[in-house]
């Protein structure tokens, strides 16, 4: 992805998903008082990530942003002709404000699609280490994801196994610092998951556990 592309997708996710002094869509509000006058945000996920999933109409100029993915599918499709076509019904945008890496998963959910249609995701902000194998048993590889990378899975490789081992700190690329706050990684991933078109409010904390802690925090306030 190029500079501008990659400083208008970054303007456009802290736009819908907040900061820690406005809250947005990847905060939680919790009071800690009856009142509600003392209230601070909380990342809806865990400590440091920020999760918000939705249809990606109801995203601001979506269209564009679907153009984007659809440029990206496309010129993925001339290097791997067996790659599937995919018109994505859902995106997930993740914030990462830590350097913490992400364990091993495949995106077998549900609200990930349930066809072999790939999985688009662009990486924007901090460098990453990806890993990904098909098996457990097998060696894992690498690639080094800079800030406008963009990966995909799809066919045979729909359901890989990956993760993020390692975060490097401090290498959001310049153009970008005066968008995103210190250390920040986003995460823009394009599903086609139709089969949960309506739904997206039951998979908001889908696979968290932050549900519980925000919950918990509001049951201790007075009264």
């Amino acid at each position: 992805l190029d500079e501008a592309t990659q400083i208008w997708l970054a303007t456009l996710a802290m736009q819908v998903g907040g900061t820690k002094k406005t809250g947005g869509g990847w905060w939680d509000a919790i009071s800690v008082d009856a009142s509600g006058s003392d209230t601070h945000f909380v990342l809806n996920s865990t400590r440091q990530r920020g999760r918000m999933f939705a249809a990606l109409q109801s995203y601001p100029e979506a269209e564009r942003l679907l153009d984007v993915c659809r440029q990206q599918l496309i010129l993925a499709q001339k290097h791997d002709a067996e790659l599937p076509d995919m018109w994505p019904t859902h995106l997930l945008l993740l914030c990462y404000t830590g350097v913490k890496g992400i364990g091993w998963h495949r995106d077998n959910g549900i609200n990930d699609g349930t066809s072999d249609h790939p999985v688009i995701s662009f990486s924007l902000g901090n460098t990453c280490d990806f890993a990904l194998k098909h098996r457990e048993d097998l060696p894992e590889r690498w690639v080094r994801l800079q800030s406008g990378d963009v990966i995909l899975f799809g066919g045979a490789c729909r359901m890989m196994l990956h993760s993020v081992t390692k975060v490097e700190k401090g290498t959001t690329p310049e153009v970008l610092r005066k968008v995103l706050p210190r250390d920040t990684r986003l995460n823009f991933t394009f599903r086609d998951a139709p089969e949960v078109l309506g739904r997206e409010d039951d998979f908001r904390y889908f696979g968290t556990t932050r549900r519980k802690e925000v919950d918990g925090a509001r049951c201790k306030m007075p009264g």
